[in-house]
Formats: structure tokens, sequence, C-alpha cells
């Protein structure tokens, strides 16, 4: 296992969610945690991977490597394990949300994180992946049933989910 590995898994091991996950081992250099559960409800899973000597956390069908503060580090494991924390802690108690953005075939366009999950205000500012020719958005929370899709129609959101 590497040093790095080695330190995100001593800055997570105790972290209530983590233990309360699944640890797996990729290869001797990858360790992979899912956080599938919380609070005893199932969610959308939430995985904190050390891949590539990087900490990289996933959920929503969105990624972002940590940490991600413009003062990259990758020997500070704490501060990139608590990014990770903070943000699944967000993402797990419905602070934040994720926008996935798909063509009219169901085909993946782009994804962003919404700081603000119940404001559909900016789902229409596809200005960044409009060559993709998105024209449907889902708005993914850590539970399922929070989950809405809407239309985007000429650069405009319909106004009711689908």
């Amino acid at each position: 296992m590497t040093e790095w590995s080695e330190a995100i898994y001593a800055e997570l091991k105790d972290w209530l969610p983590a233990t309360q996950a699944r640890w797996e081992w990729w290869n001797p250099d990858y360790l992979v945690l899912t956080i599938a559960s919380y609070s005893d409800q199932p969610v959308e899973p939430v995985i904190i991977d050390t891949y590539e000597g990087e900490l990289t956390i996933t959920f929503g069908f969105w990624k972002a490597h940590l940490p991600d503060d413009g003062q990259y580090d990758d020997t500070d494991s704490n501060r990139a394990a608590e990014a990770a924390k903070a943000l699944a802690l967000d993402w797990l108690n419905g602070r934040i949300a994720t926008a996935v953005y798909a063509d009219s075939n169901g085909k993946w366009c782009g994804s962003k994180l919404l700081d603000q999950p119940d404001d559909v205000s900016t789902l229409a500012d596809i200005e960044w992946i409009k060559d993709f020719g998105p024209t449907e958005v889902e708005v993914r929370k850590s539970l399922r049933s929070d989950w809405r899709k809407y239309k985007i129609t000429d650069g405009r959101l319909q106004s009711t989910p689908t």
C-alpha cells in the first residue's frame, strides 16, 4: 500500500460514516471507500478513492479531486480528507445536490454541483455544455426519492419536474 493510501485510511477510518461503509483495495495502491447508507437509509453512494495518488470523491454522477481549494498539495492527507468529509456530509444530509445533463437520447452531457439544491433558476444555464445538446437535467440528491427531472427547451427550463 502506498503512503498516500495509508495516510488517507488513517484520516478516515474512525469517521462515523466510514465505520459503517465498505472499504476495498482494488490493487495494492488503490483504496476505495463506498458509503451506501446513512442514518440507516440507503443512499446514492459516496465513493472516495486514492487512485493515482489523489483523493477523489464521487457522488450523484459528479466527481472532484481533493483538496480543490487551489492550494494543491498531494501530501496533505488531512486537508484532502477533511474536504472529502465535508462534501460527503453535505451530500448525505441533502445540503448539496448535483445537476446531471443529458441529450434527447439520454446520453450524458455534463454534471455540476449545486450548492443550493432547491434553487432551479440556474439549471437552464447550459452555455458551458451547449455543444453537447442537453435537453434535460436531473437534480440528484442522496435520497433517490428526492430526484427531479426537468426538460430544457430553447434554453429554458420547463417549470415543473417530469
